[in-house]
């Protein structure tokens, strides 16, 4: 029996997509039960949210987030380190070519979070400037874009 490959860049952009909350990429990779599992524990602390109990919801939700987070690292580590297995199922191998590009990709995500994080606290010390000076003096404050 010959082993599945998966295209590692498809996995790094389901993952930044936003994609891997739903476990399309785990199923993407061959891992049809994990990712039917995280997809099951996102809908059930949803439908415990509007119909059960917040409580019983936030249960789920932690263990679908703890899910969630867990798959990013071991993504982003699995990249990083230019693995040759997929990042979920070990016996599943990637596609060769696809290993230096998703490097590059996850890399390039990384630099982009960071900055927006970055840019995120500089607006916020804008608006803690705003708040501590109180609304009718606002001279010498940079609005950047909404001048």
């Amino acid at each position: 029996m010959v082993a599945q490959k998966t295209n590692k860049l498809v996995i790094i952009l389901l993952n930044a997509l936003g994609f891997n909350a739903f476990g399309i990429d785990r199923m993407y990779s061959g891992c049809l039960k994990s990712g039917f599992l995280k997809l099951g524990l996102l809908i059930i602390a949803f439908l415990c949210l509007f119909y059960i109990n917040p409580i019983v919801a936030a249960v789920f939700g932690s263990l679908w987030f703890i899910f969630y987070l867990f798959d990013i690292i071991k993504v982003v580590i699995n990249a990083l380190t230019k693995s040759k297995t997929s990042p979920y199922c070990q016996k599943y191998k990637v596609d060769e070519s696809s290993i230096q590009p998703a490097f590059y990709i996850v890399f390039i995500v990384i630099a982009v979070q960071l900055f927006l994080n970055i840019a995120a606290i500089l607006n916020i010390k804008n608006l803690q400037d705003i708040y501590d000076r109180g609304i009718d003096n606002l001279e010498g404050i940079d609005f950047g874009q909404f001048n």
